[in-house]
């Protein structure tokens, strides 16, 4: 499976790591607000600023989520929205009007 993994800092680094152990998932780039960030990390993979965009770009099949906090729900939500399955690294919110934001399959 050809993933796009979103967020270029420490966990991101951490993630690398066991992407490129994994047989059965393929890194096809890497995205982070920062550019700069993305493209030290990517080995030459394509980067971006908009993990939905980099998918499509890219024919990923998946997000891998290792933003900050502050970016946790919007980048799953617009992933989520854009039909592409999201790996979050970060715990869901605790508070529940944060839980009742999260997109809900329709019955």
């Amino acid at each position: 499976m050809r993933v796009v993994l979103v967020g270029a800092g420490g966990f991101g680094r951490r993630w690398l790591t066991a992407i490129a152990a994994s047989d059965e998932v393929e890194l096809a780039g890497v995205a982070d607000l920062n550019e700069d960030a993305a493209r030290a990390v990517a080995g030459g993979l394509p980067v971006g600023t908009d993990a939905v965009e980099l998918a499509r770009r890219t024919g990923a099949e998946a997000v891998i989520n290792v933003t900050v906090p502050a970016a946790h729900h919007p980048v799953t939500t617009a992933a989520l929205f854009a039909g592409l399955p999201v790996l979050g690294e970060k715990p869901w919110p605790r508070a529940s009007a944060g839980r009742s934001r999260w997109p809900r399959r329709p019955s």
